[in-house]
């Protein structure tokens, strides 16, 4: 998948398998807490960048921003956005 190519109905899958790929543990509700530390945060922004061909801006990498599934998918949802 390339930067742009990810739909907002995509983005909580896309998420789920980068949670999977560091080995995070994945709660069974897209809102509940996900309990990461900083060093599995920096895994997962690694992860997600890979997978969608693009970097994370420094500026949207805040723990509320990977507080849960849901919070990480409008995360990669409006990154998508901003190359629209």
């Amino acid at each position: 998948m390339s930067g742009g190519d990810v739909a907002p109905a995509d983005a909580r899958a896309l998420v789920r398998a980068a949670l999977d790929a560091i080995g995070a543990a994945l709660p069974a509700d897209d809102d509940a807490p996900l309990g990461i530390d900083s060093f599995s945060i920096v895994l997962l922004v690694e992860e997600l960048e890979a997978q969608l061909g693009r970097r994370i801006p420094a500026r949207e990498v805040r723990r509320e921003r990977f507080a849960s599934i849901a919070a990480v998918a409008a995360l990669v949802a409006s990154l998508k956005d901003a190359l629209a």
